[in-house]
């Protein structure tokens, strides 16, 4: 790779025709969804639409055995609120139109802050930057408050490093209304300071300051205060260290929660990791401080080595590396390097197969609308519904919306609202014994079961069959639905 000295101050890329660009790849990867492909997608959707009905929630009665149930608080509530506008339409249109939106609005953001810095080819990075990884591409492009989050701390960097003070504050109280991981543009805030060390001038507390004072504004303001902070460190305590790292309560989280297996740390981070090194190396040669660049190494950095044990922050940590090295790196390489570098990587990623394309297009719906009109018919509204798991929910509630189900969003939830009761929903499912109907009548207080066949479910699908508390109403290829008799027949003489 040729490198070459500092060069002429390249005039600004147009904004227009790379927003149109960040567009039409936004549009892509979420035109190959057929629906949203993460469940929680729908979940957010499903809010959305309550909001959009009820007004501001003050509990969720829809999912009777989660912590939230009596302790609600919206911890996405301007994402939720972005959302009203498409919740009506279905699944899979809401699902692209605001994905589409987002997933641009996060490389915009990028390109923004590179053209702001007068890197050259800044939309040609910013294009590097998503192909660099899969599990960046495959995060940046599911219709989660996370993408907002993304944005909004690429901003607060930006904003940190240059001591924009006001707008500082002001993004660090939006932050704390779209997304839960508040301390994260404080953190990130303190981090430009720190980088000021090797820079011309002398770091100043005013930047934390200020990212403090917003944060906290925008905590006390919320609407859901001071429900809010608690739920903050249900999140961060409870699901992430106690229920994730720990693997306390025997708690199925999801893949995004499992750790990298060294095949895939290399496919996913190696770039960024080899830029990011590169561009250290680049400065040190020239003697280049840029304490902006150094703002977004230094955490960068630290949330590459995290995205080893949690390969959700690859959503941070791979555009962190790669805005460092952008900005370490652009106005010292030729003008080929980049998009050079950019067709080699889509042309490793796209051999190796471990863009999410594939994945996406895999995701099919699963409430077709003939199937939720059956549902709708033999699960009349108000019915109370036990389900086998928790990452379908979101669907159930668009699609037979109106009725009492388990629980949503994260099955952490259910443990800390009562651990016997978790453990027995479990040992249910998996042990279910004769007559599981009356169990989920008398211990859950159930009148209606709705479960999707998989292997974890065959044996309480079959106890259900064979229970004469169980009345079949619908099977399909995934669904199975049964009512509950309030007393089992007897048994014929």
């Amino acid at each position: 790779m040729t490198i070459s000295g500092a060069a002429t101050t390249p005039p600004r890329e147009p904004v227009l025709p790379w927003v149109m660009v960040f567009l039409a790849v936004a549009l892509l990867l979420h035109l190959v969804q057929g629906v949203p492909y993460d469940a929680d997608s729908a979940y957010h959707l499903a809010v959305a639409r309550l909001l959009g009905e009820h007004g501001h929630l003050r509990a969720f009665p829809w999912t009777s055995h989660s912590w939230l149930a009596d302790h609600y608080a919206d911890k996405e509530l301007l994402f939720h609120l972005a959302l009203v506008p498409v919740s009506g339409l279905p699944l899979g249109v809401a699902g692209k139109i605001a994905g589409t939106v987002f997933t641009a609005a996060v490389l915009t953001v990028i390109f923004l802050v590179l053209r702001r810095e007068q890197v050259p080819q800044a939309g040609t990075w910013t294009l590097l930057l998503l192909a660099g990884s899969g599990t960046f591409m495959f995060r940046v492009a599911l219709l989660r408050p996370h993408v907002v989050a993304i944005a909004l701390a690429v901003l607060a960097t930006w904003l940190a490093s240059r001591r924009r003070l006001v707008p500082l504050g002001v993004v660090c109280a939006v932050y704390a209304w779209s997304y839960v991981a508040w301390l994260m543009p404080v953190v990130l805030a303190a981090l430009t300071q720190l980088a000021e060390l090797r820079g011309p001038r002398r770091p100043s507390w005013k930047v934390p300051a200020a990212a403090t004072a917003g944060l906290c504004l925008g905590v006390v303001l919320h609407p859901d205060f001071p429900a809010n902070v608690m739920f903050t460190r249900v999140v961060l305590v409870d699901v992430l260290f106690r229920a994730s790292w720990r693997a306390e309560g025997d708690i199925a989280l999801g893949g995004e929660f499992d750790p990298l297996d060294p095949l895939e740390a290399l496919l996913q981070l190696s770039l960024p990791a080899a830029l990011l090194l590169l561009g250290a190396v680049t400065a040190w040669r020239h003697r280049a401080g840029e304490p902006l660049a150094m703002s977004f190494a230094l955490p960068g950095a630290a949330l590459l080595l995290l995205t080893l044990r949690t390969p959700r922050l690859a959503e941070y940590a791979v555009p962190f590396c790669m805005i460092a090295a952008a900005l370490w790196c652009a106005r010292r390489w030729k003008p080929h390097v980049v998009p050079v570098l950019l067709a080699a990587t889509v042309a490793v990623h796209g051999v190796a197969g471990d863009y999410p394309l594939a994945r996406f297009a895999a995701r099919t719906d699963i409430f077709p609308a003939p199937l939720a009109r059956v549902l709708d018919k033999t699960v009349p509204r108000g019915a109370r519904v036990f389900t086998c798991s928790w990452e379908f929910t979101g669907e159930l509630l668009l699609a037979l919306p109106g009725r009492e189900y388990m629980i949503a969003l994260d099955p952490t939830l259910f443990w800390l609202r009562d651990h016997q009761a978790y453990r027995a929903w479990r040992e249910l499912v998996r042990a279910p014994g004769l007559t599981p109907s009356t169990v989920v009548r008398e211990a859950f207080h159930k009148d209606y079961v709705l479960c999707e066949s998989t292997p974890n479910n065959a044996a309480f699908l079959r106890a259900l069959g064979a229970d004469p508390g169980a009345v079949p109403l619908v099977r399909s290829a995934l669904w199975n639905a049964f009512a509950l008799r309030a007393e089992p027949p007897a048994p014929t003489p």
